[in-house]
């Protein structure tokens, strides 16, 4: 059978699910928890929002990339560093399924953070964020001997985080504007009625 990215791509994906059945645990406290915090400010029976709610998915998938990247892996197997930029792109499926998955890899993560987290409405930002919460990953792989420390993780990482909070961000930005714009016709044909009828009263 021959192999191919897309097959390489899927089976990962599966491996990817499994860990599923220890993530969603945590994600349920953590949107317990969530809501224990926040219910002083809120009525009586007011049910879980969508902000918690995307806080236990945000902390699933988080659970789901420290599994991948630290526990599907025996301690002291692997041990190395590599600081050559783009030395993973080859054209073999193996290093292109590499390239993909780690560009993807932290994509959620860009762009949970401009949703959940106000202080995360720049790029910059959340690029930085995503860079340390690689670059933590990377040291954890290299002195548990999990995995390699590369240059090249880290960089993909990154970049995926960033495209993804661009994105959001920008969206966020155009709909506000468009509010904005809709609020403020809404405002000047609320004005123009109000002239009219001065004037026909007169």
């Amino acid at each position: 059978m021959e192999i191919t990215l897309g097959s390489l791509l899927r089976q990962d994906m599966i491996q990817a699910f499994s860990y599923l059945a220890y993530s969603i645990p945590v994600a349920a406290l953590t949107a317990f928890l969530s809501w224990l915090y926040v219910r002083k400010s809120r009525k009586k029976g007011d049910r879980l929002h969508i902000r918690e709610a995307l806080s236990a998915i945000f902390v699933a998938y988080l659970a789901v990339v420290l599994s991948l990247t630290l526990l599907n892996r025996e301690a002291g197997s692997r041990q190395d560093v590599s600081l050559e930029l783009f030395g993973t792109f080859h054209p073999d499926v193996y290093s292109m399924s590499y390239v993909v998955e780690n560009f993807f890899m932290l994509m959620p993560f860009g762009a949970f953070l401009p949703i959940l987290f106000d202080f995360f409405g720049k790029v910059r930002r959340c690029a930085l964020a995503a860079f340390l919460f690689s670059f933590l990953i990377e040291t954890v792989q290299y002195a548990t001997e999990r995995g390699y420390f590369q240059l090249d993780d880290l960089v993909l990482n990154t970049l995926g985080a960033a495209v993804t909070a661009g994105v959001v961000i920008g969206c966020r930005k155009w709909f506000r504007g468009k509010n904005r714009a809709g609020r403020a016709g809404g405002s000047a044909g609320k004005g123009e009625n109000y002239e009219s009828s001065s004037d026909e009263s007169q």
